[in-house]
């Protein structure tokens, strides 16, 4: 397997057959590309995918990396394209069928695809960017 370890592709069989029997899949979100929406450690929850994808859901991919949850960004046939919300660029398009499930909540809270989360995010990225720029003129 390219990039992909052989512990991801293994849970990620796992996930998909504990969605595809219909139950939500509850774990810990690692990493700090979803912040503020998702943050390190926070206790989230995926379900099947029983509707269609649409820009501005949070998605759980298996990708040539691992496990990858970030937001989509577009759909077109049967390739969709996410990106974190601390992320400037996006990530490689997946196949759809490469789509494990969709955030249904987190912290006990219910799920909801708002642009707020995003648009302070790209600030936040937009402030960090430029406060280095400024470090390495100086």
């Amino acid at each position: 397997m390219t990039g992909c370890t052989r512990i991801d592709a293994a849970w990620a069989d796992l996930a998909r057959e504990h969605l595809a029997a219909g139950h939500p899949l509850i774990a810990r979100a690692a990493g700090h590309s979803m912040w503020p929406a998702v943050r390190n450690g926070q206790r989230i929850v995926i379900e099947p995918l029983a509707t269609p994808l649409h820009p501005g859901d949070i998605v759980l991919t298996q990708t040539e990396s691992g496990l990858v949850l970030h937001r989509v960004v577009s759909v077109e046939a049967q390739l969709i394209c996410t990106r974190g919300d601390t992320s400037w660029h996006a990530d490689r398009p997946v196949a759809l069928d490469q789509v494990i499930g969709r955030l249904a909540s987190h912290a006990g809270q219910p799920h909801a695809s708002t642009a707020l989360p995003f648009a302070l995010a790209r600030v936040v990225s937009l402030a960090r960017h430029v406060r280095l720029r400024l470090r390495r003129r100086t």
